[in-house]
């Protein structure tokens, strides 16, 4: 996978027990009996890693005791511009194998066990990246989209997320996608609150924009038992799958409309001219003259 950050990230992963191995168990090494083994273990069965774009490999690392996988990454690239997936530009672009080593030293010297050891190291007769394979994973992040599930423990599963999300922005990680970032955002925004011991009203725009189902409901159910004042601006998209949620904890509801939006989206004409929002006491469940608005857009 192609980054341009300060440090790049593992991939998240679910910890979970009992995920096949083929390898020897994951054995109970010391910080340095790991780095030792990374840094002087024979190599041998190199093979793709079987994710990403840059050409990391998987290799099969032993010392005559002790038999363990790991991944080795050597890419070393700058570019002065580079498109990335979705037409995204970025400036003076850079990914290299130096950074696995550097997201590993950050995350030990803040206590986070979520970045696997990485330690520089040639391999034949290049400079890279040795990483230790991580064990007993049920599925990697792309797994698990596509499963759509967050584990026997969604609670454990969602603090994992705002960690991961809490490093991303200490490495300037930028491969998240748009409902990954907005959920970091707000673990920031609450965060700052919390440490700062000020009751201040959080007010925040589209919050759950980019998101559905559980991470939806998690992100808002967290920002509403967080929050000494919560304000929120949400669409009829974000609002649905959490109406009983906004019934419980909301204390005012009202919207407000755009009546720029007629005709096209408001069914009745607001007889304004002028720039303005118009609010009404409608909450999500009910709509009046002013906010009624059409399932789908109507042709001008």
């Amino acid at each position: 996978m192609s980054l341009s950050r300060p440090f790049p990230t593992a991939a998240l992963v679910l910890w979970l027990a009992g995920a096949a191995s083929a390898q020897d168990a994951a054995p109970d090494l010391s910080a340095a009996e790991m780095e030792a083994f990374l840094l002087d273990a024979e190599l041998s069965d190199f093979r793709s890693a079987g994710a990403g774009v840059t050409g990391s490999q998987r290799a099969t690392a032993s010392d005559g005791r002790l038999t363990h996988d790991v991944h080795i990454q050597t890419v070393d690239v700058s570019r002065s511009r580079f498109v990335a997936r979705g037409a995204r530009v970025e400036l003076n672009f850079r990914d290299s194998y130096r950074y696995n080593i550097a997201a590993y030293r950050l995350a030990a010297l803040l206590g986070l066990d979520n970045v696997p050891m990485s330690v520089p190291r040639r391999v034949d007769g290049e400079s890279a990246a040795v990483t230790w394979w991580v064990d007993d994973v049920a599925m990697t992040e792309k797994e698990r989209l596509d499963q759509r599930t967050l584990g026997p423990d969604p609670a454990k599963t969602t603090r994992q997320f705002y960690a991961h999300y809490v490093f991303d922005e200490l490495i300037q990680n930028r491969d998240r996608n748009g409902a990954s970032r907005r959920a970091l955002t707000l673990a920031f925004i609450l965060a700052l609150t919390k440490v700062s011991e000020a009751e201040a009203p959080n007010v925040i725009d589209t919050p759950l924009g980019m998101t559905s189902g559980f991470v939806k409901r998690s992100i808002l159910r967290t920002a509403v038992r967080e929050s000494a004042q919560l304000i929120l601006f949400l669409t009829h998209d974000e609002i649905a799958g959490c109406e009983e949620i906004i019934d419980d904890a909301a204390a005012v509801v009202f919207t407000l409309t755009n009546p720029a939006h007629y005709p096209k989206m408001l069914v009745n004409d607001p007889g304004v001219e002028e720039r303005m929002v118009l609010r009404c006491d409608c909450d999500h469940k009910n709509e009046c003259q002013i906010c009624q608005r059409y399932a789908d857009a109507q042709d001008e």
